[in-house]
């Protein structure tokens, strides 16, 4: 996550834009970069999640049946 943002704003320092459009282009790039980083790591917390309790239930379940 750390190293998608370096990336990010290095990138937007090597872009020496010549007009405003090209600047925005930049801008429009990392700002989706930022949001599939943000949407890869909610997706693993869910999993993640997902997986704790599906194992978390079936231990209950085990301890409750023997």
């Amino acid at each position: 996550m750390v190293e998608i943002v370096k990336a990010a704003v290095t990138k937007i320092f090597m872009a020496v834009p010549e007009d405003e459009t090209a600047l925005v282009e930049v801008l429009d790039n990392v700002v989706v970069q930022v949001l599939a980083a943000v949407v890869v790591v909610v997706v693993v917390v869910v999993v993640v999640v997902v997986v704790v309790v599906v194992v978390v239930v079936v231990v209950v379940v085990v301890v409750v049946v023997v």
